[in-house]
């Protein structure tokens, strides 16, 4: 339990760098783009947390967990990517909101979500003992 509520604290940590630096990155790039390069800042911040701080340590070496890191965020990217894209698209379509809000709350959800995928794939490959 102490795993997953410090997991919880690093990726919602993660998760607002990626949010926020999303909001910076849409001024110059597409959505998408934007998104997929967020993640990636995320990526990197939330891998420092997770590794120092979430998970119990290990002997395993640093560089021996990049690579299973970047796959298990690879699916986690997939699945934010897809999410914030058709939940932007569903809001803006159905006139609820702006383009720009619909974004917003697209990529919130998405984030949420994508959360889930990368707690089990760091828990049981990434950062398993």
């Amino acid at each position: 339990m102490k795993t997953a509520f410090r997991f919880l604290i690093a990726g919602s940590l993660a998760s607002g760098v990626n949010w926020l630096s999303r909001w910076g990155l849409s001024l110059l790039m597409p959505f998408t783009l934007a998104v997929i390069v967020a993640y990636m800042i995320g990526m990197v911040f939330g891998f420092f947390l997770y590794r120092n701080w979430a998970f119990p340590p290990t002997d395993r070496h640093a560089h021996t967990q990049v690579l299973p890191f970047v796959l298990t965020n690879a699916v986690g990217l997939l699945s934010v990517v897809a999410t914030a894209v058709i939940f932007a698209h569903m809001l803006t379509a159905m006139g609820v909101v702006d383009r720009a809000m619909a974004e917003n709350i697209g990529h919130f959800g998405a984030i949420c979500i994508g959360a889930v995928v990368n707690f089990f794939g760091h828990r049981l490959v990434t950062f398993a003992s």
